[in-house]
């Protein structure tokens, strides 16, 4: 009896019956590969629960060619059935909206942060659901130096100048620059958009209808001249171009450095260093020339279905899982907490370092602001070379400003934007 069992069984394999797991469809989510651990976790749960599906996550070079890569993979015939990328301009680059699937009358469509939903959409399409949280950007400094030398948190650009220039007097670097990473030498300049939007409500549609330059608008090259100021005092050393952004976490968490500049990602890094760490840093947004300072916020990535892709329901069905408000305990397993969900039914709980630090509160300020580039289709691809050169003082304010003229009516030209020549 027990040989004929298994003679039926291995029957079942070789003729495949629904014992064998051979006809499991597969399923590709491509991502960076800093989002491969956490997505490879939700993956396995997803399976757990749908067993006639297996995920394969497979990694994208990051870097420059990533924008490149994610062009070409739409437009091919065998896409990911999932794919992790960037909102906001460099989505809009892509010209996304004829290879990209309208998640708009998915359940979840309903729940999604109003900013995010603006920087994922095109043509009225809502083309990616969130994933991870969103960012804030600004400078993180050490409370112990600030109360050592009697500082307070400066509400404008030059009272921030000011306490630098007593940490200077001090023997204590004033800011830790991290320039080695490309995302990381635009952070002040894109960082100060809540000041700039504040001087002009209509920046991002003027710049978008090509009546905005750089060179000749002074609101618009203050950002520019802010870097350059911070590298003509001597508060951008010598080896900031090939510090990574850790190493200035360890510098400002030693108090080898009174400040950093970066996205709330700091958090994180600080929590790794040393849990305690966060009780001894501060933050606040880029100071404007007023005290009416507020925060710029960066939208979280978005989850992508190629309309060209093998597997479509399969990969709806991913979408819908990871958007669940069931699965929001699995969402919060894959990081800490950097800022808020860009989905309301997804929340944090309160003991995260972000709110022992009082970041969160930037997030709910009403003057809070998203960051340029989720609010116009243009970003030069050159900005970070810009800013690197910029800070280390190999370019001035001036030609920074021109040559970003160039690279965005390069690219305006690209996506065929009205108002430009």
């Amino acid at each position: 009896m027990r040989a004929a069992v298994q003679f039926f069984l291995l029957l079942c394999v070789v003729i495949g019956s629904p014992l064998s797991t051979s006809n499991a469809e597969t399923l590709v989510v491509q991502a960076d590969k800093s989002l491969s651990p956490g997505l490879i976790r939700i993956a396995r749960e997803f399976e757990r629960k749908h067993t006639e599906i297996k995920v394969k996550v497979t990694e994208r070079p990051g870097g420059i060619t990533r924008e490149a890569r994610f062009k070409a993979q739409l437009l091919s015939d065998t896409p990911p059935d999932v794919m992790a990328y960037l909102t906001g301009s460099i989505l809009h680059a892509a010209k996304p909206a004829n290879h990209l699937f309208d998640l708009s009358d998915r359940a979840f469509s309903q729940h999604v942060n109003p900013s995010f939903a603006l920087s994922a959409s095109q043509n009225g399409k809502l083309l990616a659901a969130p994933y991870g949280s969103m960012l804030v950007g600004g400078i993180f400094y050490n409370k112990k130096i600030y109360r050592s030398l009697g500082l307070e948190e400066p509400e404008t650009w030059n009272e921030f100048l000011e306490n630098c220039a007593k940490v200077a007097a001090a023997g204590v670097s004033p800011i830790s620059f991290s320039l080695e990473t490309t995302w990381t030498t635009q952070v002040l300049f894109l960082a100060d958009f809540h000041n700039v939007l504040a001087d002009d409500p209509n920046f991002p549609t003027r710049l978008t209808n090509g009546q905005i330059k750089y060179g000749s608008d002074n609101k618009a090259r203050i950002s520019f001249e802010k870097l350059s100021q911070l590298q003509n005092l001597g508060y951008v050393d010598r080896k900031a171009g090939s510090r990574i952004l850790r190493e200035s976490v360890t510098d400002l968490a030693s108090g080898r450095a009174a400040h950093t500049i970066g996205l709330s990602v700091v958090v994180g890094l600080l929590n790794d260093l040393d849990p305690a760490a966060p009780d001894q840093i501060g933050f606040f947004p880029i100071p404007g020339k007023t005290q009416n300072s507020g925060a710029t916020l960066w939208m979280p990535l978005g989850l992508y279905v190629p309309i060209a892709g093998q597997n479509r329901k399969a990969a709806l069905k991913f979408i819908d899982f990871v958007m669940d408000e069931a699965n929001c305990e699995l969402l919060k397993q894959t990081d800490i907490a950097f800022g808020p969900f860009a989905i309301d039914t997804c929340t944090w709980d309160e003991n995260q370092p972000l709110y022992e630090m009082e970041i969160e509160r930037h997030f709910d300020d009403k003057g809070a602001t998203p960051a340029l580039e989720f609010l116009t289709p243009l970003k030069g691809p050159s900005l970070e070379v810009l800013t690197k050169q910029l800070l280390l003082g190999e370019i001035t304010a001036q030609e920074a400003a021109d040559r970003y003229d160039r690279d965005l009516l390069k690219r305006a030209l690209e996506l065929k934007l009205p108002g430009w020549p």
